[in-house]
């Protein structure tokens, strides 16, 4: 077992804020450039069609502000020619935000907004769950990573712009939203009535598996205080378990977020090496990452937890680790959105308006670009999964209401969850044990503000503290003692692909 972490000296903070402000620099130099990369392609600057563009978009507005039929909404219809000219890229990660919608954004960002609690994008052209949020209205309704949604009250999503899905979901606290969802392995739709209210994103959570030494950090999505956040809990494993066996973290459900958060975040675990480089269509967005020598966890096993809902930031980190061979990978296929969306505030009629645009690729230090591929982990783990037969099941338990009167809102010990198995059965209800404590663990969940670990029903994370515990997670990690999934897989079946 290794201390966690040593002093930092000042030259190591020095260099990190260097580093973290050279992030802050690229991006406003890549938002420069990408402003007047639409320019002169655009013909505003520079070549034979300088005026011709604007000229024949302000003849247009002309002729309908005049001719209309009926009185016409100018901003409204500045917004409907910007997203028109937006969506003729056919990138559906690219967009023109109104400014409610570049609100809502801004508001994500800092972690709190009215909705359902649901991160969604388009997959094999259909609106598709990338991954609820924990503890939120659409992780207690039992949405999940990969479910489709077909429709929003009664309006069809087919063809449905992502912005436009958005708005719909959204709405004030208080108020009920039905989707009609498609999910894989069951033959008719499910509708789920929903309650908006207040999501407020906690980023990083964090907790100590005391039996086995091993600290656990959970990232929940890559916002604006993410890396400080992670850097704390380090901390706290420092300063409370100076001698640890292994670190856990798990980047499931997490759906990504700000490109620096995810280099911030893979710079406290990695000691050199390339995190991640970007490379779009003009030589001035390459770019590369590298990891500054010092780091909190040097030497000491970590596995990264992830799932088919774990998206962009987090391929970054997962990438990361991999490639370097700092972490053991384990769970199921990551989602795949390798695209870099450069967000670009303008004015539009003294409005505060944006532009998402796709401008480059991630690429982890291998070179590989996992855009529409994803990133196999090294042990593939499933877990256990609710179908019909077992929700139908939890329901009639629920019905009881016995787990609330009989064990409350804090964690049990086992006999008490044993003797309310014990009365649940003696109601004629045949439950699954395992899957009776899971549904105890949701309920403690659902009621407590702690972060709690179910090591009975999370066959993942068991499978996580058992690879570190056995020095199967020691660091450098050899690829070659793991099948190569990639070209087992991907040989046979087609990926599916994130549009």
């Amino acid at each position: 077992m290794t201390d966690l972490k040593k002093t930092v000296s000042k030259e190591e903070i020095f260099r990190r804020r260097l580093q973290r402000e050279r992030l802050s620099w690229i991006t406003v130099i890549i938002i420069l450039i990408v402003i007047n990369m639409i320019m002169k392609n655009t013909g505003f600057l520079g070549g034979e069609g300088q005026r011709v563009v604007p000229a024949t978009i302000t003849r247009v507005m002309q002729i309908v502000t005049k001719n209309f039929v009926s009185e016409v909404d100018i901003p409204h219809m500045v917004d409907g020619a910007l997203t028109g000219m937006i969506e003729s890229l056919g990138d559906v990660h690219s967009r023109y935000m109104p400014p409610e919608e570049f609100n809502n954004l801004q508001e994500e960002t800092a972690g709190a907004f009215f909705g359902i609690g649901i991160y969604i994008g388009i997959r094999d052209d259909a609106l598709t769950v990338i991954a609820p949020i924990e503890s939120t209205p659409a992780w207690e309704a039992d949405l999940r990573a990969g479910d489709h949604i077909i429709k929003i009250g009664t309006n069809s999503t087919l063809n449905m712009q992502l912005s436009e899905a958005v708005h719909q979901i959204k709405g004030p606290k208080g108020t009920p939203v039905i989707l009609t969802i498609a999910r894989k392995g069951i033959n008719k739709p499910l509708e789920k009535t929903i309650v908006r209210d207040e999501i407020t994103i906690t980023s990083v959570e964090s907790t100590f598996i005391k039996k086995k030494n091993i600290g656990y950090i959970r990232v929940k999505h890559f916002s604006d205080n993410t890396g400080k956040a992670l850097e704390e809990a380090l901390r706290t494993f420092d300063t409370r378990r100076p001698q640890i066996s292994g670190l856990i973290i798990d980047l499931r459900f997490n759906p990504g977020g700000l490109l620096q958060q995810a280099v911030y975040v893979s710079d406290l675990i990695l000691t050199n090496g390339v995190i991640v480089s970007t490379k779009g269509r003009i030589p001035r967005m390459k770019s590369s990452f590298s990891a500054l020598p010092y780091a909190y966890c040097k030497d000491i096993p970590v596995v990264v937890l992830v799932n088919e809902g774990s998206a962009s930031a987090s391929e970054i980190v997962t990438g990361a680790l991999r490639d370097n061979h700092r972490a053991l990978i384990i769970g199921q296929k990551t989602f795949g959105k390798g695209s870099v969306q450069s967000v670009i505030p303008i004015r539009s009629l003294g409005r505060r308006t944006a532009i998402a645009l796709t401008t480059a690729h991630y690429y982890t230090p291998s070179g590989e670009c996992i855009h529409k591929k994803g990133i196999y982990p090294h042990i593939i783990v499933t877990n256990l999964e609710l179908n019909p037969a077992n929700s139908a099941v939890m329901e009639k338990v629920l019905d009881t209401e016995l787990i609330d009167s009989m064990i409350g809102k804090t964690k049990p010990s086992t006999a008490t969850v044993r003797r309310v198995y014990q009365a649940i059965r003696n109601q004629g209800i045949n439950i699954d044990w395992a899957l009776f404590r899971r549904l105890v663990t949701l309920s403690v969940m659902r009621d407590t503000t702690s972060l709690v670990l179910d090591m009975d029903y999370d066959l993942q994370l068991k499978r996580a503290v058992r690879e570190i515990s056995s020095g199967n997670a020691a660091f450098p990690i050899d690829p070659s003692r793991y099948p190569d999934y990639t070209a087992l897989f991907e040989q046979t079946t087609n990926t599916a692909a994130v549009q």
